[in-house]
C-alpha cells in the first residue's frame, strides 16, 4: 500500500537521520516501526506497571539513542542524497531556455555590467545543480519546472547539512584557508540559521527582481532558467544539466583529500561556456587576466587599473568598497576553476595564474588580441 504523507522540513530531516544510523533499511522501514512503536505506547500508556525495561528491543534501542550532537556527527560525515551523482533518466523534463544577456564580449562591457562579486564561489552553484536536477526528475510533475520557492527552500535547507559535511572535511584534511570548501554554504550553528539559508537561497539557488527576470549565480552563468517570462517555475538549462551530471570531487569522492574542487573536466566545460554563452563573465575575465599579466598583480594594484573599467556617475558615484567587490567576485571564481592563485606573504597577497591559467588563456588571449 502506498500513502503519502506531507512532512515538515524539520521531521524530514529528523526522518534522514534515523535512516542514516543504520539500523533501517529505508524511509518504509523507519516508519513502520515507528507506528508500532507509538502503538504500543498507547496501549500500555494507561498502565501504572508500565516500564522501559518492559519495552521490546526496538524500543529499547531508541530509548538508548544516540545525543543531538552524535547524530550531527553522524550525519555531517554524509554528502546528502539530493546532491549525489545524477543517475535519473531526464529525457522528458522540458529544458530551460537561457536568459537573455544584454552585455556585449566587447571592450565597453563596464565593471557594474559585470556578475555582482558577492556570488563569488562556484561549488555552491555546482549543488545547486545537482539538487535542482533531482527535484526535476522526482515527479513527473516537476518535468515541467519546479517552483523557485520550493527549490529555494529545500535546497537552502539541505545545503546546511552539505556546508556541516563540508565543514567536517575541511577539519579532517586541515585544509588552508585558500582550500577551504564550506564558504558560501548555509550553517547550523550561525546566529540567524534562516538568514543564513535565505542567503544561499537567494544567491546559489535564485530569486526574482522586479520585473520578473531570474536572478542568482546559476543564473547568471545561464545554467539555470525559467520556465516562461514572469514564470515562476525554474529548470536546468542545457548546459546546466551536463554540469550537473559531471563527477565532482568534492560532492562524489568524500572520503578523499581533494587535490582542487572541480575535475578537469568541469573546469573545461565551464570555461568554454563561460567564454562563448556568458559575454559579461568572459569580458570580466579576460580583462582581470590581462591586467595581472601587465604587472597589476596585488589587489590594490588591480583595483587602480580597474577604476577606468567603471563609468562616470556625478550622482552617486561608485564606491571603492564596490569596486573591491567586483574584483574579490572575479578573482574567487577564477581561483575556484583552479585558473588562479593567492600567493601569500604574511598579510600580502598577489595574484598569478596557475599553469592551467595559462594554458586555457593562452589561446583565448591570441584570439582577442
Amino acid at each position: 500500500m502506498i500513502i503519502c504523507v506531507n512532512l515538515e522540513p524539520k521531521s524530514k530531516d529528523d526522518l534522514d537521520r534515523l535512516v542514516a544510523l543504520g539500523g533501517y533499511r529505508d524511509y518504509s522501514e523507519a516508519v513502520a516501526v515507528a507506528i508500532s512503536n507509538q502503538l504500543l505506547l498507547h496501549t500500555v500508556e494507561s498502565s501504572t506497571s508500565f516500564q522501559v525495561t518492559s519495552l521490546p528491543p526496538l524500543i529499547r534501542e531508541a530509548s538508548s539513542k544516540p545525543t543531538e550532537s552524535e547524530l550531527e556527527r553522524q550525519t555531517s560525515a554524509l554528502v546528502p542524497t539530493l546532491f549525489g551523482a545524477i543517475t535519473e533518466d531526464h529525457s522528458a523534463v522540458k529544458i530551460a531556455q537561457a536568459t537573455h544577456d544584454q552585455s556585449s564580449s566587447g571592450d565597453g562591457t563596464s565593471l557594474d555590467k559585470w556578475i555582482w562579486g558577492q556570488h563569488n564561489k562556484l561549488l555552491p552553484v555546482k549543488a545547486a545543480c545537482r539538487a535542482l536536477a533531482h527535484l526535476l526528475t522526482r515527479e513527473l510533475a516537476s518535468y515541467e519546472g519546479v517552483s523557485l520557492s520550493k527549490a529555494s527552500s529545500e535546497i537552502a535547507f539541505e545545503a546546511v547539512k552539505l556546508g556541516d559535511h563540508l565543514r567536517l572535511k575541511e577539519r579532517e584534511f586541515g585544509l588552508l584557508r585558500d582550500e577551504t570548501l564550506a564558504h558560501g554554504f548555509p550553517r547550523r550553528d550561525a546566529e540567524n540559521e534562516d538568514k543564513s539559508r535565505l542567503r544561499f537561497a537567494t544567491q546559489f539557488v535564485g530569486s526574482t527582481d522586479s520585473q520578473g527576470n531570474l536572478t542568482g549565480l546559476p543564473a547568471d552563468l545561464k545554467l539555470i532558467g525559467i520556465e516562461s517570462p514572469r514564470g515562476t517555475r525554474i529548470l536546468l538549462t542545457e548546459a546546466g544539466w551536463r554540469f550537473a551530471a559531471m563527477e565532482n570531487p568534492i560532492l562524489d569522492a568524500p572520503s578523499t583529500r581533494p587535490a582542487r574542487k572541480f575535475t578537469e573536466e568541469e573546469v573545461g566545460f565551464l570555461f568554454d561556456h563561460i567564454m562563448e554563452q556568458v559575454p559579461c563573465e568572459s569580458f570580466a575575465f579576460r580583462t582581470v587576466v590581462k591586467l595581472i599579466d601587465g604587472g597589476a598583480c596585488t589587489p590594490e594594484l588591480l583595483d587602480q587599473a580597474l577604476r577606468d573599467y567603471l563609468p562616470d556617475r556625478n550622482e552617486n558615484p561608485f564606491s571603492p568598497a564596490f569596486l573591491t567587490t567586483q574584483r574579490a567576485g572575479v578573482i574567487s571564481r577564477l581561483s575556484d576553476l583552479g585558473l588562479l592563485q593567492r600567493v601569500r606573504d604574511g598579510i600580502k597577497v598577489r595574484y598569478a595564474m596557475t599553469d592551467d591559467g595559462q594554458k586555457y588563456f593562452q589561446t583565448v588571449m591570441h584570439r582577442t588580441a
